[in-house]
């Protein structure tokens, strides 16, 4: 409602008063349980009300013009995330090489057969291996995201980095590495085999395995 609307009808309630029985304001004027009873005229009541009335209405004006003049607030800049999508697999792996040293394994150490499923890499100026175990559940975040996106083709003639090579292996010994074509001639049972990249995997994939090794 308007404040014109308010103050109108403010007016038309006053006017309303001045026509009220004087035995229905003599009974409002009988005191009750106060210690200190204050008794007001039918002029008092009339005024107090009205008063009453005339102060809540221009208090909802203040609060109206306070709110025409408030200046809007401030729009805040969505935040930027930095992602790592411009950064190969071997690139993000290699900015994970330092925090990673003790998953360091010989080859001899490695057990493919553990029942437990893990991700293992190697770096091409080491002779060791690098082996995480993983869950259930991380293990089919990471195929989900291959299947999702397998990545995109490469050269392998063209691909350089520290990675060397990169292997999944779950519960059962069998390998498959995210660098490669889904094919029979592309899966493992058992070992480590060596391969030539056909793949660069999708950011998905990437940022799902770095963020479960990290």
């Amino acid at each position: 409602m308007r404040q014109v609307d308010k103050l109108w009808k403010a007016g038309q309630l006053f006017d309303a008063m001045g026509e009220i029985e004087d035995r229905w304001i003599a009974e409002a004027e009988t005191p009750y349980a106060h210690a200190r009873g204050i008794r007001l005229g039918r002029r008092g009541l009339i005024v107090a009300v009205t008063l009453s009335l005339v102060a809540v209405s221009t208090l909802g004006i203040m609060v109206a013009n306070r709110s025409k003049d408030a200046a809007p607030e401030e729009m805040v800049p969505p935040v930027e995330i930095e992602t790592d999508a411009s950064y190969t697999l071997s690139e993000r792996m290699s900015r994970l090489k330092g925090q990673t040293t003790t998953l360091r394994v010989s080859r001899e150490e490695l057990n493919l057969f553990s029942g437990i499923p893990q991700v293992i890499w190697k770096y091409r100026d080491e002779s060791e291996y690098r082996a995480k175990n993983l869950t259930h559940g991380q293990v089919d975040q990471l195929m989900s995201a291959m299947e999702l996106n397998p990545g995109t083709e490469v050269d392998a003639a063209e691909v350089k980095g520290e990675l060397e090579g990169i292997w999944l292996v779950d519960r059962d010994g069998m390998v498959i590495s995210p660098c490669l074509k889904s094919s029979d001639g592309n899966v493992g049972y058992g070992e480590l085999f060596a391969y030539e990249p056909e793949l660069e995997p999708s950011d998905v994939f990437v940022n799902t395995l770095c963020g479960i090794i990290s």
